[in-house]
């Protein structure tokens, strides 16, 4: 009797020292797959309503025997790219490139641009939904809120 209850606690410790390790493992990958697949489109810079006319946007793509993702997407007048780090609760956005072109309209696009792609890179943590994505910097201060719209294939069936 003594014997099997030793290999039952045997057991129980060696569950419970697993589980969590594979638990931790399974929520970091469901918080990527909770930002991975879709476009995102930004409704609110700093507390400001964005005009949905800019259709400024970004995706992240899981790059494939990496922990990082890849972001890239249009920032009003220009498209972007770059590197992202997630993990937990954490997002950072590194190397941010774009294209150099000017444009007029709609009005401020410019400067609405300029403040997009800094406040990208001054992220630090995320809050995500399948529908919202909060991007917030250091002291946990939303600076880019984004609503979610499905990927669409572009690949036609043949």
């Amino acid at each position: 009797m003594t014997r099997k209850i030793g290999m039952f606690l045997g057991l129980f410790f060696v569950c419970c020292s697993i589980i969590p390790g594979c638990a931790g493992n399974l929520m970091a990958k469901n918080v990527q797959e909770t930002i991975t697949g879709k476009k995102w489109i930004l409704i609110s810079i700093a507390g400001e309503s964005i005009n949905a006319q800019s259709r400024i946007s970004a995706e992240f793509v899981q790059e494939e025997g990496k922990s990082e993702c890849r972001i890239s997407g249009f920032s009003g007048c220009n498209m972007f790219n770059g590197k992202a780090n997630i993990s937990d609760k954490k997002l950072t956005v590194q190397h941010v490139s774009s294209t150099r072109k000017a444009c007029k309209s709609p009005e401020n696009i410019m400067q609405l641009e300029h403040s997009f792609l800094k406040a990208l890179e001054t992220s630090a943590m995320f809050k995500a939904s399948d529908k919202k994505l909060e991007i917030m910097d250091s002291s946990e201060k939303p600076i880019l809120i984004f609503e979610s719209e499905p990927l669409t294939n572009t690949v036609k069936d043949r």
